[in-house]
């Protein structure tokens, strides 16, 4: 990732703290939602049309396997924070998980070794 361009971004999970990183990604001036997810349709489709992106899911594989995404925001309930950072971490995808990283720390440590041995930028976000 450069710093001039613009990075493609997917929102896993539109609750009510995946609605507060779709709003901070929005005014990013280097970031567009491209794609977001949820296992309520209705939920993804009004992210979607509230942020502009370029595809909703109802399966974050799909989601997150979307032409354009750099990177991936895991906004889903803990249990499947260690799921999704390593599905999208293996596509070459950055990933900003929200906290806590994860429930076990045999989770936590999979999670940073799949980032590592992808070659990804992986962080948890502390809001």
């Amino acid at each position: 990732m450069t710093e001039t361009s613009t990075h493609g971004i997917c929102v896993v999970g539109t609750g009510d703290i995946g609605n507060t990183y779709l709003n901070a990604w929005s005014a990013a001036e280097d970031a567009r939602v491209v794609s977001v997810a949820d296992i309520q349709e209705d939920r993804a489709r009004a992210a979607a049309e509230a942020h502009g992106a370029e595809s909703r899911h109802t399966d974050y594989r799909d989601a997150i396997a979307a032409d354009g995404v750099d990177v991936v925001c895991v906004c889903t309930p803990t249990m499947l924070h260690p799921e999704v950072t390593i599905a999208a971490a293996e596509l070459g995808r950055h990933v900003l998980c929200v906290k806590p990283i994860a429930l076990r720390l045999e989770d936590a440590d999979a999670m940073i070794e799949a980032a590592d041995s992808a070659g990804v930028q992986f962080c948890v976000g502390f809001m």
